[in-house]
């Protein structure tokens, strides 16, 4: 399954934006969360939020047994 989260009017640089979305483009949840985490790019930390948003957004329509144990804090 494939989710797409956009982020829109935040105040960056597109070039600056992309080249952290190069990074997790592809990656799974864990992994790409994990990279956004550890990131020292300042577009990073809006990334990660919405990636968490859009996971707990995609979560509350599923059963609850399917639920992928990520930590969004």
């Amino acid at each position: 399954m494939e989710a797409v989260a956009r982020l829109k009017d935040y105040p960056t640089s597109p070039r600056k934006m992309r080249l952290v979305a190069d990074l997790i483009r592809g990656k799974g949840v864990a992994n790409a969360l994990s990279i956004l985490k550890f990131s020292t790019k300042h577009p990073a930390r809006p990334l990660e939020n919405c990636c968490c948003r859009q996971l707990l957004i995609g979560n509350n329509t599923t059963p609850m047994q399917t639920l992928m144990p990520v930590n969004c804090t």
